[in-house]
């Protein structure tokens, strides 16, 4: 009777209770246990699937899905060594190319890790990886970021969009062009060594995650400790996942519960304070191993290329090694400004402007990374801005490396003594002190700058160091017309080896340009003489590479022109 009993309630159709004791999490599982990987997400969602989340409390597991649009827009992933963060990353990045096409999600990432996200490269989602081994790479990674949240902002601006979904929505009726990229992601495995190798890169990665969630752009973090992130940009993560960390204490989600995980399975981790998760494997083979996981990663990018076979997105470009000023414009005598090369942000020509605002111009660098090269492109480019009745060139020059870089009827003197130096620069400033405003001027005259006639002059000094270690300073005669340089057409460009800057810092020229905020360039240097310019210190660079620091805090990294010395008299 037993048996005809259970027989037809087996057979009645009503749903099973569910059991009180479930399975503890597995310690490994792969991806498609937990995501079909022939699924595409709902429409308007920006999620990734990241593994299975326990809840004994009810009595159910489920998998656990990131949701970006939401307040975790920008992640934190914290974990100890071998914890399972790379793993987690790959994760991400594999769930999100599954369901969403090319285009949908763009990832941009920095691999300061052990090299786990070199793989995803040929995910037609993926931008670029760059790793340690490729700090320019990592740079315009970063700056194209940048690039992209500024060109959102106008975008927004102009389209009239309020929030990423609307850009979703437009994107999707053809408003908006398909190569626009409706979410964009940074990630970037090991923050905290990323952090101690690129300082300047951190304000500008802090400045996106800042900016980024208003435009669609997100920032994933992975750091061993809470702290490695400053308390400055820690607001604007508002995502945590914790996975064992070496010292329970560090938790904010629950110390207590961090002490109960799993020391001895990687992939384990807290997704809130009372419930624990264990990451899914990038694999969607059913196997649950990790012995072959790079053979199963390949055949699961394989997937997602055949299954995405068009709009790949565009891979992350890089300044080229060589950039010959014959390839760039010529000087522009409407703008008055100089061509110098190529900038990171947006591979285009970089140009000098020492009519506006900012009428001087630094330069420092170590031996043969480049400075007189950068002095020789100016000299070559400035003349066709003026004709000879109109500017007029002095060059200090004591080891004779800008030879015929000028010509003659734009040269006043060409000094290589300090003797000639010293008399050059007290006609300089005698003929510059004739130009001071008088208290007869009207205000109209002071507006145009034109109480005064005659050429405006421009200083090229290369190897100051020994220009100022001689006895006395002989260009100190027009230091007391920095200030007022732009009004009284003077310009002074001052090239320095970066060896023995923290001490020049004291040398009063170089300590009046400073206080005026002047603009310049950094060629390949020792960072511990400290931050140099507009708060910016050297790194070491190729030749010919230098950092360009304007007045207002902010660097970029530009390609200076090369011109040989046969051809800069051509």
């Amino acid at each position: 009777m037993l048996d005809v009993v259970v027989a037809r309630l087996a057979g009645s159709g009503y749903p099973p209770t569910r059991p009180v004791w479930l399975d503890p999490l597995p310690p490994a599982l792969p991806l498609d246990r937990v995501q079909d990987p022939m699924a595409r997400a709902t429409a308007g969602s920006v999620s990734a699937i990241l593994g299975l989340v326990d809840d004994p409390a009810n009595q159910r597991q489920f998998p656990l899905e990131w949701d970006f649009a939401g307040g975790g827009g920008n992640l934190l992933v914290v974990g100890a060594p071998q914890s399972g963060k790379t793993a987690l990353l790959r994760t991400l990045i594999c769930s999100m190319s599954l369901r969403y096409a090319p285009g949908e999600v763009a990832f941009y990432c920095v691999d300061y890790g052990g090299g786990g996200l070199a793989p995803l490269q040929d995910l037609p989602h993926v931008a670029g990886v760059a790793n340690r081994a490729d700090p320019e790479r990592i740079s315009r990674t970063i700056a194209e970021i940048g690039n992209a949240v500024n060109e959102r902002e106008e975008l927004f601006r102009r389209q009239g969009l309020d929030s990423p979904a609307a850009l979703l929505a437009a994107r999707a009726d053809g408003r908006i062009a398909e190569d626009v990229p409706a979410s964009i992601f940074l990630v970037i495995d090991g923050w905290g060594p990323f952090r101690e190798d690129h300082e300047l890169l951190e304000a500008h990665v802090g400045e996106i995650a800042a900016r980024g969630l208003n435009y669609g752009v997100h920032v994933v973090l992975t750091v061993t400790q809470g702290m490695q992130v400053r308390m400055r940009m820690q607001p604007a993560f508002g995502g945590r996942l914790e996975l064992r960390l070496n010292d329970a204490f560090d938790s904010a989600l629950d110390r207590k519960m961090q002490e109960r995980l799993d020391r001895d399975t990687p992939g384990r981790g807290l997704a809130s304070a009372e419930l624990q998760f264990h990451v899914a494997l990038p694999r969607i083979d059913g196997e649950a191993g990790t012995a072959d996981l790079g053979a199963a990663l390949k055949r699961l990018i394989a997937v997602a290329a055949e299954r995405w076979p068009h709009g790949a997105v565009p891979t992350v470009r890089v300044l080229p090694p060589l950039c010959r000023l014959q390839d760039l414009p010529p000087p522009d005598p409407q703008r008055r400004v100089v061509p110098i090369g190529i900038s990171e942000r947006d591979l285009r020509p970089a140009a000098i402007d020492l009519n506006s605002g900012d009428p001087h111009l630094l330069v420092f660098g170590d031996g043969e990374t480049g400075k007189s090269n950068l002095l020789r492109v100016l000299l070559s480019g400035y003349p066709r801005l003026y004709p000879p009745e109109q500017l007029g060139i002095v060059v200090v020059d004591y080891r004779r490396s800008l030879l015929d870089a000028v010509p003659d009827n734009y040269l006043l003197a060409y000094c290589t003594t300090q003797q000639k130096t010293q008399a050059v620069a007290q006609e300089v400033a005698a003929s510059i002190a004739r130009r001071l405003p008088g208290p007869d001027l009207t205000a109209e005259q002071l507006r145009a700058r034109n109480w005064w006639q005659g050429l405006e002059v421009l200083v090229v000094v290369d190897d100051y160091d020994l220009v100022a270690a001689s006895t006395g300073n002989p260009l100190l005669p027009l230091l007391e017309y920095l200030p007022q340089g732009r009004d009284l057409g003077l310009h002074l460009v001052l090239a320095r080896r970066t060896g023995g800057m923290s001490r020049a810092l004291l040398d009063p020229l170089i300590q009046r340009l400073n206080d005026l905020s002047t603009p310049g360039f950094l060629l390949s240097g020792d960072r511990m003489e400290g931050r140099l310019i507009n708060g910016v210190a050297s790194q070491r660079l190729p030749a010919g590479r230098a950092l360009y620091a304007p007045r207002g805090g902010g660097f970029q990294q530009i390609q200076v022109a090369w011109l040989p010395p046969a051809e800069a008299d051509q």
